[in-house]
C-alpha cells in the first residue's frame, strides 16, 4: 500500500531556518523588492549548455530564482511542481535553483537518485555552491523565492508556497502582487519586553502578520529566558503546541503529528485554517507568553492552554483510539546497529539515509519533515531498540510502503501496517453548561 501524496497537496511541509550572516548587498544593503536586480553572472550551474549564465540572459522573461538546500523537505519535494510550471509557461518564465551552500558533487547525486526511482526527471538548472549570492539577498529560510521581472525589477521575495500558476499569470499580466511577502525581521528577541521587574506573567494575541512565516519557540533555561511563541498558526496547531507531550532531542518542544490529532468541531476548515492551497489568515494567529520567574515548559503550556480556553470556545483532551499505523519492527539487531561513520539522517521523496541515530529520531525525522507526517497514519515504534542504528543508504520511494518495507529488510528493519491503540488529540466545541 503506498501513501497518496495527492491528498496533501494544500499541506506546507515546513522548510528549514538558516542561521548564517549575511553581508550586505548593493548600495550596502541586501536587495529588495523594486530594485533593479544588476548585472550578474551565475556560476556553477548544472542542467544547463554553460556552466555560467548572466541575468541578462533571461532578459524579456519571468527569472525564477528559488533558493533551497538539500536537507529541505519542501524544498526538494516540490521539484515535480517547478517542472510541471516550467512547462506551461515555456517560453515565459524560467525557475533557476539556487543552491549557495552545497556543492555538484552533492546536489547532482540527488537528482539521480530521485531521477533513478521515478520521482521526477528534474531538467531546471541549479546553481550550485554560489556563495556570492548571499551579497544580494538575505535569506533566512528556504524554500525563499525571489521573483524578477521581464525588465529585471524585482517584483517579490515570497515563501515557497506562493511560486504556482495563479501568481505567475498575474505577474506575467502586470497586475499588482499580492503575494505573502517574506521580509527581514533578524533574530526574534528572546523575551519580548516586559513594563516593569514586578511582572510574573505575560502573554499577548495578536492577528496574522503577514510578512512572518510560521514560527514557534519555546525557551525554559535560565541563559536564554522563559518564553512560549508561536507565530502564524491556525487554532488547531495552536492547541497542539500548547498539548504536545513531545520534545525532539534538544529538548524542544514538537508538534504533535497531524495523525495523532482529531477536529471534532462543527467548523474544522476554520480550525484547521486552510482550505486546499488557501491559507485562511483570519484564523491564524500569533501568542506569546513570557514568565519574569524561572519556569519550565510544562508550567508554561499550562499557561498557554488558560489563555486558549479564554480565547476560543474549544475543549482538548486526549483519547486512546484504535487506528491504522505504520508499525517499525526489528528483524535483526546485528544488522541495523551503529558501526561507524558520521551522523546522517536525510529522508525525502527518495533518498532513506540514516546513522549513527536512534530509531526515535529516525521516527521524528519522518513525522516532521515527510509526508508522513502530514498523513492519518500514526507511526508507532515496536523495535524496542534503544541503542543506535546506522548503516542505511537507500535509494527508493519512500512513499511507498511497500517498496521501503522491502528496502529496509536487508538491514534488520521492518515496517508494515497493523491496527494499534494510540492516544489521540481531540479537539472539539465545547458544551456550555446549562447550570443556573
Amino acid at each position: 500500500m503506498a501513501i497518496d501524496i495527492t491528498r496533501f497537496r494544500g499541506i506546507a511541509l515546513m522548510g528549514i531556518l538558516l542561521h548564517a550572516t549575511v553581508m550586505a548587498g548593493s548600495a550596502g544593503r541586501p536587495l529588495k523588492v523594486g530594485d533593479k536586480m544588476p548585472e550578474y553572472t551565475f556560476i556553477n550551474l548544472i542542467q544547463y549548455p554553460s556552466p555560467t549564465v548572466r541575468t541578462s540572459d533571461f532578459r524579456g522573461k519571468l527569472l525564477l530564482l528559488d533558493f533551497w538546500a538539500t536537507g529541505c523537505t519542501a524544498c526538494v519535494e516540490s521539484w515535480p511542481k517547478l517542472e510541471r510550471l516550467q512547462q506551461e509557461f515555456a517560453g515565459k518564465i524560467q525557475i533557476l535553483l539556487i543552491n549557495p551552500w552545497q556543492n555538484k558533487t552533492v546536489v547532482q547525486p540527488l537528482i539521480e537518485r530521485r531521477r533513478a526511482v521515478g520521482v521526477v526527471d528534474l531538467t531546471l538548472p541549479s546553481v550550485c555552491q554560489d556563495s556570492n549570492l548571499l551579497q544580494l539577498f538575505r535569506v533566512e529560510s528556504v524554500p525563499h523565492v525571489v521573483w524578477i521581472d521581464a525588465g529585471g525589477v524585482i517584483r517579490s521575495i515570497s515563501f515557497g508556497t506562493e511560486l504556482n500558476a495563479a501568481n505567475i499569470r498575474s505577474m506575467l499580466a502586470g497586475a499588482p502582487v499580492t503575494m505573502r511577502q517574506k521580509e527581514y525581521h533578524g533574530e526574534l528577541s528572546a523575551l519580548p519586553t516586559t513594563p516593569d521587574d514586578h511582572v510574573l506573567w505575560q502573554s499577548t494575541f495578536s492577528a496574522y502578520r503577514s510578512t512572518m512565516g510560521m514560527t514557534v519557540d519555546a525557551f525554559a533555561r535560565p541563559e536564554t529566558g522563559y518564553l512560549l511563541r508561536a507565530i502564524n498558526l491556525s487554532i488547531s496547531d495552536l492547541y497542539n503546541y500548547a498539548y504536545s507531550r513531545q520534545t525532539d532531542r534538544y529538548g524542544y518542544l514538537r508538534f504533535t503529528p497531524r495523525s495523532k490529532v482529531q477536529l471534532a468541531t462543527r467548523d474544522s476548515v476554520r480550525c484547521r485554517a486552510n482550505s486546499g492551497t488557501v491559507v485562511d489568515t483570519e484564523n491564524r494567529f500569533c501568542y506569546e507568553l513570557v514568565s519574569g520567574r524561572p519556569t519550565d515548559l510544562p508550567a508554561l503550556q499550562a499557561r498557554m492552554r488558560y489563555d486558549l480556553q479564554g480565547q476560543f470556545p474549544y475543549q482538548v483532551q486526549w483519547q486512546k483510539q484504535i487506528k491504522r499505523c505504520l508499525v517499525f519492527s526489528v528483524t535483526d539487531t546485528a544488522r541495523m546497529g551503529y558501526k561507524e561513520g558520521r551522523r546522517a539522517l536525510l529522508i525525502n521523496d527518495a533518498d532513506f539515509q540514516v546513522n549513527n541515530v536512534t530509531v526515535s529520531d529516525l521516527i521524528q525525522c519522518l513525522e516532521d519533515l515527510t509526508l508522513y507526517g502530514a498523513g492519518p497514519y500514526p507511526l508507532v515504534d515496536e523495535t524496542n531498540f534503544h541503542g543506535r542504528i546506522g548503516g542505511i543508504q537507500l535509494v527508493t520511494n519512500v512513499y511507498d510502503v511497500e517498496s521501503l518495507r522491502r528496502a529496509l529488510l536487508p538491514h534488520g528493519l521492518s515496517i508494515q501496517w497493523a491496527d494499534r491503540t494510540v492516544e489521540v488529540l481531540v479537539i472539539s466545541d465545547r458544551v456550555e453548561s446549562t447550570d443556573r
